[in-house]
């Protein structure tokens, strides 16, 4: 959407240079490009609403979101008088601005978008995905499931039954649904990741260690132990031994093993989950703290309680 060109020499100087501008200076940047526009071409001009969205997708991505609604919200109106509420454009512009607003006003404008008989399926995958996420943080587990599934079926419709678009809502989805469901969704992920990914390829282990952890959920150990293992062994051939991926299918692996009774092999990986993660992420992080835990609890029900209160102190819990 970015109009400017030169705008994004700023970043490509700073790359070549070797140093970062300062942010103020960039955001002031795109903020009095906004300001010329206005003075130059008025307020209602659709050169206007572009330096509106390039301000706002900076301020985005920098993190600012309650900086960024002005500036969408700008863009969104001018768009709107100028080419109508049903245009595509327009349908946009609601979405990218639901995206940085309050949930309130976020659940509104992505209503208004889905509304819109011409909203097109890959707009409409935005939405519902969105409308997903906000229905899911109120704790609204059969209204985000409601939204994902029909954001699925315009995912399928617009990118394709094995895209990624479709898996990443058959993940999300897979979240607020029974056990039984859940698992049905994470096969169906992996499936498709091996269709168009092939067997052996990270997203596909992604999709490996999503499905052990449902299989889990199910109660199905040895299965999801299965899984778990054969997504690390992707892991350590195309992305290595130590990324916290592999840290993630330990963690799921370890659980499946201490669920059958094994628990010397469930410390090995419960212990290779925290190190890896602590190395990855530092100790005060929650993930690390999360493996700490779960290491932490396999050994007080082993009768090991020193080792126990020795990872406590290494690992507080957190309060």
């Amino acid at each position: 959407m970015r109009k400017a060109k030169v705008f994004l020499l700023l970043p490509l100087a700073a790359h070549t240079f070797g140093f970062q501008p300062d942010p103020a200076i960039l955001r002031k940047v795109y903020a009095d490009a906004l300001h010329r526009c206005e003075r130059d071409y008025g307020a209602n001009d659709a050169r206007t609403a572009a330096a509106a969205r390039d301000l706002g997708f900076y301020l985005k991505e920098k993190g600012d979101l309650k900086g960024a609604v002005p500036a969408f919200s700008e863009a969104l109106r001018i768009d709107e008088a100028n080419f109508g509420s049903s245009a595509r454009q327009t349908l946009a512009g609601m979405i990218v601005l639901a995206s940085v607003s309050p949930s309130i006003d976020a659940e509104a404008l992505l209503r208004r978008a889905i509304a819109v008989p011409s909203l097109t399926p890959p707009l409409a995958v935005l939405a519902f995905s969105q409308l997903g996420d906000l229905r899911q943080a109120a704790s609204d587990r059969i209204g985000a499931a409601a939204y994902w599934r029909q954001g699925l079926q315009q995912a399928e419709t617009a990118f394709g039954h094995d895209s990624a678009e479709a898996r990443n809502i058959l993940n999300s989805l897979a979240q607020v649904v029974n056990a039984r469901d859940s698992v049905e969704l994470m096969d169906r992920a992996l499936l498709s990741a091996r269709h168009s990914l092939g067997d052996n390829h990270p997203e596909t282990a992604t999709c490996e260690v999503n499905l052990a952890q449902a299989l889990l959920r199910a109660g199905r150990n040895a299965e999801a132990a299965k899984q778990a293992r054969e997504s690390i062994a992707i892991f350590e051939t195309t992305l290595s031994a130590q990324h916290p991926r592999v840290a993630a299918a330990a963690g799921i692996l370890a659980e499946a093993l201490r669920t059958q009774g094994k628990t010397s092999e469930a410390e090995k990986y419960y212990r290779r989950a925290l190190e890896i993660d602590r190395d990855a992420f530092g100790a005060s992080d929650p993930l690390t703290r999360r493996d700490a835990a779960a290491l932490t609890s396999l050994l007080r029900l082993s009768g090991r309680t020193q080792e126990a209160r020795q990872l406590e102190r290494e690992f507080p819990p957190s309060k």
